[in-house]
């Protein structure tokens, strides 16, 4: 309930007195995390999603970024990048935030994230957080043989998988970004934001269809051979493609 609407019920109990008291009393509202979410160049950020995400325990070995122990919460920001989750936690937790831009990193994949105590019933505001500016790594498949299925299917088809390892080793599946349809066959593209001068290795896992790279060279069956990747200060995007057929 808002204030106005809240200012409007006491005005009209206060004028009928056949209403008692305790019916104009407020429901409470339940203790949320809120805060407002922008890019690198302070516009606000729009349809991203923010986690909540346990933090492991500190006797697990951290790989290089912080563990963590799954997510307890999530919510998608508004237009104004205006987000709130359910604060019904208690014990550390982080706050990871995936943009739909695949331009802003994820400071729980690169960098240092917003480290939350949270007690039970106990709503925080965060105030505005700025994500830091990446470049967009771009992995397009073209499947002009349609071997991994049609426009509609393909998203959903098993036999390739596109992921990356950072600097952790720890394999992470790559978001599909849009997907296009050149008669018989169709084009995937695959994105997400890295941080310039940081090494990633892009994998493509498939038992079931041929792969060749950008160099005409086709690669091993299963995991492949990662191509690495090192995107430089200054740059916006950095490429790769490859192209699939029958084994």
């Amino acid at each position: 309930m808002t204030e106005e609407s809240s200012e409007f019920e006491q005005t009209s109990i206060a004028r009928c007195g056949s209403i008692s008291r305790d019916t104009a009393q407020l429901a409470p509202q339940a203790p949320v995390i809120s805060g407002t979410l922008r890019g690198s160049t302070g516009a606000p950020l729009s349809g991203a999603q923010v986690g909540i995400v346990r933090k492991a325990p500190a006797a697990v070995k951290a790989t290089g970024l912080t563990p963590t122990a799954g997510l307890a919460a999530s919510t998608v920001t508004g237009p104004t990048g205006v987000f709130q989750v359910p604060a019904k936690l208690t014990g550390d937790h982080l706050l990871c935030v995936q943009a739909m831009d695949y331009v802003h990193l994820d400071p729980c994949l690169w960098g240092t994230p917003q480290a939350l105590t949270l007690k039970a019933e106990q709503g925080k505001g965060l105030g505005t957080i700025t994500l830091e500016r990446g470049v967009e790594l771009t992995v397009i498949v073209e499947d002009p043989g349609g071997v991994l299925g049609n426009a509609q299917t393909v998203s959903n088809n098993p036999s390739l998988i596109v992921g990356y390892q950072g600097p952790s080793g720890i394999f992470t599946p790559m978001r599909l970004q849009a997907v296009s349809s050149n008669g018989r066959g169709n084009t995937l593209q695959y994105a997400m934001a890295i941080p310039p001068n940081v090494e990633v290795k892009v994998v493509l896992i498939t038992h079931t269809v041929r792969v060749i790279d950008e160099q005409n060279v086709a690669m091993r069956a299963g995991g492949g051979s990662p191509a690495a990747v090192r995107a430089m200060a200054g740059q916006t995007r950095r490429t790769l493609r490859y192209r699939v057929s029958r084994l």
